[in-house]
Parts: C-alpha cells; structure tokens; sequence
C-alpha cells in the first residue's frame, strides 16, 4: 500500500484530527492517575488492550468536544470579521 494514498485518505484526515487533540488533552490526566493511583497503573498493565480502547474512547470524545468549541470560535471570528466587513464597505468612499 502506498503511504501516500493513505495520508490522502478520507478517512484518515478526520480521525487524525479528532484522536490526536483528544490524546494531548487527555495525557496529562492519564500520566497523574497512573502516578498516583498503583492501581489504575496495575490496570493498565495487566489489560493492556481494554486500556488501549478506553483510553481511545475516551479520546474521541474528548476531541470532538475540542473540535466543537473550535467551531464556535471560528464561527465568533468568522461572524466578527464579517460585520466588519460590511461596516469597512458601507463607510468607504470607493463604494
């Protein structure tokens, strides 16, 4: 398989931008429980792929809330810069 094709994918793009937030958000969380609660750290070791598939969970839903607040941001920006626009068009003399 080409690695090209794969990093052009449709798929790939929305989970990269979704689970990679996700994680960041999520592993300074993750690195506390485990040093200070041994038993979240045994839990992890000893059913690694239950870890593995909470923790992802856990990461998809975290980075699509990131992705939401990120949104509306946008939207704030987006609608600022427009209402700016207009007011810069109906004041202009080139109009």
């Amino acid at each position: 398989m080409d690695a090209e094709k794969a990093l052009k994918s449709e798929i790939f793009r929305p989970v990269v931008i979704t689970i990679v937030p996700g994680l960041i958000a999520l592993s300074p969380y993750l690195f506390v429980a485990a040093y200070f609660h041994p038993d979240v750290s045994r839990q992890i070791k000893g059913n690694e792929l239950l870890a593995v598939a909470i923790i992802l969970t856990i990461a998809i839903a975290v980075g699509h809330v990131l992705e939401d607040i990120g949104s509306r941001i946008e939207l704030v920006l987006c609608r600022r810069k427009n209402k700016w626009h207009a007011v810069i068009l109906k004041t202009s003399s080139c109009v």
